[in-house]
């Protein structure tokens, strides 16, 4: 099934640089215009903006009110006209001179805010003027959504013009949509790929990317790298590329070995530096957990940070903790760790859900880990019977070599299970 992103889904695209939205709050707006007349901006001001946050302005004048009750207001869709009128008056009023410390007054998003009210308002031209500021003011990644706007009024020369020299994921989404499709420019569907490719590395785990990858695989008739990425879009709450996952094709495609060669293959490693420490991210397990398995509205695992920065301090390495409840996800550079604190109440939910969750971080696509799932069943059947007990295993996994531990104590009841790479050393 295709699961083809048209250049009109673009304009769900979760950009870092705007928020875009299609709901039209006209009678709400014109009731809240004429209640600008009556209401004093003292008033607005306690009415919008935080509890917390009421001393914020205090000798900055009226200019500063005007700015924090359209910055607050604009982070909601209920009064749309009332956060544009506000913002606008600040903006034109200097703001930026006056709260040199807040990055939101500034011209390079103060301009960006503006343009994306515009554009809930529907007014496109002024969408357009906003954003081309926002472009002059420093903000080179709203290129891309200039060219999303100027595709939204049909303008496909000149939303081309704006994306075709900017280097970022969206822009390199909406250029293969437009060599997918043959929008302005002739089709060609492995510049489509090439495009979608540049967009996919920089964000592996976009819904928007990876549903694009499928479209591109599917094309060019390889399952089991149109599989891997519906997977991946599916995890991340594509609702068609979890519809597409069902396609005949798919049946018996296995794309277990793509998923660890991504955690491992150092094609895949980028380095990073954070606090002047330079580590690898290519073992993504955290990186999937976060964007692939924690999306769900349902409880979701909370990360702790406190822990990450404190063996940051102490091992010099990148780790991170998710919990729910009595259990815990801990991520490091080459090795996954599940622990857990059972009783008779929880112990089937961890068979169930959080121990299975374990493999499917690791493996995502379980139906080519037979040799993980004959572990898995030791380990159940190992703690089916309450006993202490501790064990190792090495086994190779499509020419990977991994390191399988697990302990259970049965009068603390805790269980730890680890799988790593182990040393070259």
């Amino acid at each position: 099934m295709t699961i083809l992103k048209t250049v009109k889904i673009l304009t769900i695209i979760p950009c870092l640089f705007i928020l875009i939205s299609f709901f039209h709050s006209s009678f709400t707006d014109d009731k809240n215009n004429q209640s600008i007349k009556v209401v004093s901006l003292d008033q607005e001001f306690i009415q919008y903006v935080p509890e917390t946050k009421l001393t914020i302005c205090d000798g900055l004048g009226d200019t500063c009110k005007k700015f924090y009750i359209g910055f607050y207001l604009s982070k909601t869709e209920f009064n749309t006209l009332l956060a544009l009128t506000y913002l606008l008056a600040a903006y034109e009023s200097g703001i930026e001179n006056i709260l040199i410390n807040e990055p939101e007054a500034r011209d390079i998003y103060l301009t960006m805010t503006i343009g994306s009210l515009y554009f809930r308002k529907n007014d496109l031209d002024n969408a357009i003027k906003y954003t081309l500021r926002s472009i002059k003011a420093g903000n080179g990644i709203n290129r891309c959504y200039l060219g999303m706007l100027y595709d939204d009024q049909g303008q496909y020369k000149q939303a081309y013009e704006a994306v075709i020299k900017s280097h970022y994921p969206e822009c390199y989404t909406l250029l293969g949509i437009y060599a997918f499709n043959g929008i302005y420019i002739k089709e060609d569907k492995e510049l489509a790929g090439k495009y979608w490719k540049k967009a996919y590395n920089d964000n592996r785990y976009g819904s928007i990317e990876n549903a694009n990858m499928a479209l591109y695989y599917e094309q060019t008739n390889d399952n089991k790298k149109y599989k891997f990425h519906l997977l991946k879009a599916a995890k991340t709450g594509d609702s068609d590329a979890l519809i597409a996952l069902t396609n005949s094709r798919l049946n018996g495609v296995s794309t277990t070995k793509l998923f660890i060669e991504e955690s491992m293959g150092s094609q895949y490693w980028v380095v990073s530096t954070r606090k002047q420490r330079v580590f690898t991210s290519g073992y993504d397990f955290y990186y999937r957990m976060k964007y692939m398995f924690n999306h769900e509205k349902y409880r979701p695992w909370i990360r702790d940070y406190d822990y990450r920065e404190k063996i940051w301090e102490e091992k010099n390495q990148n780790i991170e903790k998710f919990v729910r409840d009595k259990s815990t996800f801990i991520f490091e550079e080459k090795k996954i760790v599940f622990e857990s604190t059972l009783t008779q109440k929880n112990r089937d939910k961890v068979f169930a859900k959080e121990l299975q969750l374990f493999y499917e971080i690791w493996l995502v696509d379980l139906s080519g880990g037979k040799d993980v799932i004959k572990l898995h069943h030791e380990l159940v059947g190992r703690l089916v019977e309450n006993n202490s007990f501790k064990y190792h295993r090495n086994f190779i996994l499509y020419g990977y070599s991994f390191v399988w531990s697990a302990t259970y104590n049965n009068i603390t009841n805790k269980l730890y299970v680890e799988i790593r790479i182990p040393d070259k050393s």
